[in-house]
């Protein structure tokens, strides 16, 4: 499948945990030059440069988080921030403390959202002093000088909530690989982290909550597929023996079962009525993933927990969720991938308010990997999505805009991008009513041994590129 940010390959973790605390070493400056093509605003270094996601900012400019490949620490962290007339006005790489990293070797993040006070919260993975991934989140302030705090999250605190012995968990910790997918800034300033976590047999869907104050934060599981028998599910040990809810009392020890599938968490949002949506995919029967929609109550009870398939019956193919959000009429749009063995088609899907299909629609070439990576309702209550399609022309991917109606019927489609591969991996509506796209591309590189840039692309509402950088070098 083409997990959003973890393979199938992966075959372990356990949970690690530091403090949030505050940090004492510097972010590096970045010296890429910022160029625009077409229109196209693109950056990078000598090295691989991704874009993973972008933001509208409050001051109407934009944040592009993602990572900058360096031929000594490899990944790092690498957030710019542009003014309105996409001009770059601040930036940062960043590969965390070394005590919580390999060398601060392999950094990146995924998941980007400005915060109540003005700054911004990031949610990626990080290696670990074991060479492996831990889910990492990093808070910065809004000037971008030094992070305010960052925290880690691996397996060991995973199986301490699933399990009352952790004697094995603590000696294996690190030793597997955890990634963290979504971040969001709950009403009450908290933080919801999706990912993927690695529980001792198989990989599973969790949502963690970060509680943070002035002296103190809590870390609470959430959601994970580790339950037990239904009564109690999700909740915090109260004792070494017991765990409590307003609801029930239960035996964690006999209580705990692994649910013996290989799972993946890709995104997850709050709800209108305080609650939260999850959106992955789950190992099925059929040998194969499909798409798992798992809906929260306020107070993290399962309100419902819903399959779906696209790919035929016993088709061997799978399909992957990867992007979810709460419509206006209190619904959900999915977005996300199905196929396999060098094919790909897309979808969309829409459900009622209780997780009920209301409508699918397909895209794509079933001879060629075309891939959706993200999906927005718009203003007009129709839905936008961007990703990559494979150009006839290039041979190559293209990234791929395509605007929907509510009923999904499509109103505009386009491509962008040169000779070489280019990938669309995030998209926002802006506050004109037109759209900004982040993601990556091996064509706008002035000199070939560059490889992939992040790039930047505005469109207006029709979905026509707006040429606006003014200071940028301008290049054919």
């Amino acid at each position: 499948m083409h997990s959003k940010k973890i393979y199938s390959t992966i075959l372990s973790a356990i949970l690690f945990l530091t403090s949030c605390q505050k940090l004492i070493t510097e972010p590096s400056s970045s010296d890429a030059n910022t160029l625009t093509t077409g229109g196209v605003v693109h950056w990078g270094s000598q090295y691989n440069d991704k874009g993973l996601a972008v933001v509208q900012t409050a001051d109407g400019g934009y944040g592009v988080i993602g990572s900058r490949y360096d031929k000594n620490l490899q990944e790092q962290l690498s957030m710019v921030l542009f003014d309105q007339n996409m001009d770059n006005t601040n930036e940062v790489v960043f590969g965390g403390l070394k005590e919580h990293v390999a060398d601060s070797l392999n950094n990146r993040a995924n998941d980007l959202q400005q915060t109540s006070d003005g700054g911004y919260i990031m949610v990626g993975s990080t290696m670990n002093t074991s060479f492996n991934y831990d889910m990492w989140v990093v808070k910065y302030g809004p000037d971008l000088t030094t992070p305010i705090w960052e925290k880690t999250i691996s397996g060991t605190d995973y199986y301490n909530y699933t399990y009352q012995n952790t004697e094995e968990s603590i000696t294996e910790s690190g030793k597997y690989n955890d990634f963290g997918n979504s971040i969001q800034q709950t009403e009450d300033g908290s933080y919801i982290v999706c990912g993927t976590i690695y529980d001792g047999n198989d990989n599973d869907i969790a949502l963690w909550k970060i509680d943070l104050n002035d002296t103190t934060d809590s870390l609470t599981l959430v959601y994970g597929e580790n339950r037990d028998n239904g009564t109690c599910s999700n909740t915090t040990y109260q004792d070494s023996t017991n765990c409590v809810t307003n609801s029930a009392t239960w035996n964690k020890t006999t209580s705990i079962t692994d649910n013996g599938s290989s799972d993946v968490g890709n995104y997850a949002q709050q709800t209108n009525d305080g609650g939260y949506i999850i959106v992955g995919s789950s190992y099925s029967t059929n040998t194969s993933y499909d798409i798992r929609l798992i809906k929260l109550r306020s107070d993290f009870e399962i309100e419902f927990n819903k399959t779906y398939e696209i790919s035929a019956v016993s088709s061997y193919k799978d399909d992957e969720g990867l992007f979810v959000q709460q419509t206006s009429d209190n619904g959900y749009v999915i977005v996300g991938n199905y196929g396999g063995q060098g094919e790909g088609q897309v979808f969309i899907l829409k459900t009622d308010y209780q997780g009920t299909e209301l409508g699918r629609e397909t895209y794509g070439s079933p001879q060629h990997p075309d891939v959706a990576a993200c999906v927005r309702q718009t203003n007009d209550n129709g839905f936008v999505m961007v990703g990559s399609k494979y150009s006839q022309a290039s041979t190559m991917e293209d990234v791929w805009v395509v605007k929907f109606s509510y009923d999904l019927a499509p109103e505009w489609n386009y491509t962008f991008g040169k000779e070489y591969s280019d990938f669309g991996t995030s998209i926002n509506q802006t506050s004109d009513g037109g759209y900004i796209i982040t993601g990556y591309s091996y064509s706008y590189p002035a000199t070939r041994d560059k490889q992939s840039e992040v790039i930047l692309i505005k469109l207006t509402a029709d979905g026509i590129i707006e040429d606006k950088c003014i200071t940028c070098a301008h290049q054919n």
